[in-house]
């Protein structure tokens, strides 16, 4: 989207420098302003309010309201005011220059909203603001009086803010208006997933309650292997030399693969910090974000490079970095697991989440000795000629071969007290160890993992 865009109220026209803007003319009516340019860079006047307005504007030619786009691709803006203006469609703000205040309070976005290598001079005020679809503030050239507030904004599901390497204000994300709560949890799985790739780190505040990163370089650098392919309305997208249709991108493996390059979220578990979502395979659910992204993808015919091994370490440990210096606890815990999931140590994910859930392992001896026990109790007899207890060996003479029921249960009650036996005592009589068949090496499996649960137990007692 490459077209101009100009605002005006009619009553403001006086202030449009002649020398900048050769072709200009406004339509307004007391609700919604279309304005026409065509002029690549046109410069409004000191004052340019459209507060309370429904904006409709398109560069060069006639427009009608029910064109998509909005372009007001490199104007110039002493000073502006969107308050409380509705955008219906996608806005395109790339290249502007923004050399005073701008406010866009409570204005609202309801498609993509993009601000790519604009220039911003002073305050940038988008308190209360509503963004419903994607936000593209990267690669911005901003001067040292530059600001932004976000104060109580509804953000989108999918911010790109990367490329931003010189900011000289903090520019804090955490004071957004994040109250719908049913939001950020593992089942809604809606929160902003942000790329902050190339950006100065310290100077862009988020949690890691509300949001997640995403790893991909621009909208410029494209993924050699995925190619948008349009035959008329039909969109489909060349995958490695097929063509896939986008309904079955989910399907294919390369695609997948590459989703959970740029959103590794999407392939770990929906709740890391629940023992049973940690542990299953069917956990990982359906990500809003994934078909947002594909959306952005599909518009601009390009699906970007994700980031290399290398520079997704380093994202992550420079925000992991920024959590602990600012004190974020639970969204350094939170970011460490993701990391470390992302980093491939599942053993130590299963086991007690990286060491911040050492409870688990309560779970864990509940499971070996179940399984231990459904294993024991058709062996019972042999086990206990490997390895004797006085009172299994009188129980084992007591069974009776009989399908009743209650001679079930005995068994299993038997197996349980044998295996708990061996799983639980701190000390195993190696003296007694009869090494008649390969059961002795059940019996070692047993005391040795029985000795580690207890001593992680042990360890999570003196903690408390």
């Amino acid at each position: 989207m490459k077209a101009l865009l100009l605002i005006a109220l009619s009553s403001c026209l006086q202030h449009l420098r002649p020398d900048a803007l050769d072709t200009g003319h406004v339509r307004s009516t007391s609700d919604r302003v279309s304005v026409f340019v065509n002029k690549e860079r046109a410069t409004i006047g000191t004052q340019f309010d459209l507060s309370g307005k429904t904006v409709y504007i398109k560069n060069g030619k006639p427009y009608h309201e029910q064109n998509k786009n909005l372009s007001y691709n490199r104007l110039s803006f002493e000073k502006i005011s969107f308050t409380k203006s509705l955008f219906p469609d996608t806005v395109d703000f790339h290249y502007c220059d923004f050399l005073g205040e701008a406010k866009f309070v409570e204005t609202i976005f309801e498609k993509p909203a993009l601000f790519h290598a604009s220039r911003f001079d002073k305050l940038n005020n988008f308190t209360r603001a509503h963004f419903r679809g994607s936000l593209f503030m990267n690669f911005l050239n901003l001067k040292d009086s530059a600001s932004f507030i976000y104060y109580q904004t509804e953000l989108p599901d999918f911010i790109d803010f990367s490329n931003n390497n010189q900011i000289p204000k903090l520019i804090d994300l955490t004071i957004a208006n994040f109250e719908n709560t049913k939001l950020y949890q593992p089942v809604s799985r809606r929160w902003h997933y942000i790329n902050l790739y190339y950006t100065e780190m310290p100077k862009v505040k988020i949690d890691y309650q509300h949001f997640r990163l995403c790893f991909y370089k621009n909208f410029f650098m494209s993924d050699p292997n995925l190619k948008v392919v349009r035959h008329g309305k039909r969109i489909r997208v060349l995958v490695k030399g097929r063509l896939v249709d986008t309904t079955e991108l989910a399907e294919n493996s390369y695609f997948r693969e590459y989703i959970g390059k740029i959103i590794p979220q999407s392939v770990q578990p929906a709740d890391p910090n629940s023992f049973w979502q940690a542990i299953s395979p069917f956990s990982v659910g359906q990500y809003p974000v994934i078909s947002i992204f594909m959306r952005e993808c599909l518009a601009r015919d390009c699906f970007p490079k994700p980031l290399s091994e290398e520079e997704v370490s380093s994202m992550y440990e420079k925000v992991l970095k920024n959590f602990e210096g600012e004190g974020q606890r639970t969204s350094y815990k939170t970011l460490d697991i993701e990391y470390k999931t992302y980093r491939g140590d599942w053993l130590a994910h299963y086991w007690n989440c990286y060491g911040y859930h050492k409870e688990w392992v309560f779970y864990w001896a509940g499971i070996f000795m179940f399984i231990f026990t459904c294993i024991t109790v058709f062996k019972l007899k042999a086990l206990n000629e490997i390895y004797r207890f006085s009172y299994i060996d009188v129980a084992v003479t007591k069974l009776k071969p009989k399908k009743s029921c209650a001679g079930q249960l005995k068994g299993w009650g038997y197996a349980f007290v044998y295996t708990a036996s061996i799983f639980f005592p701190l000390s195993l009589e190696f003296k007694s160890l009869q090494l008649k068949n390969l059961w002795v090496v059940y019996v070692l499996l047993v005391y040795v993992i029985g000795v580690l649960c207890l001593g992680y137990m042990a360890g999570f007692i003196l903690q408390k």
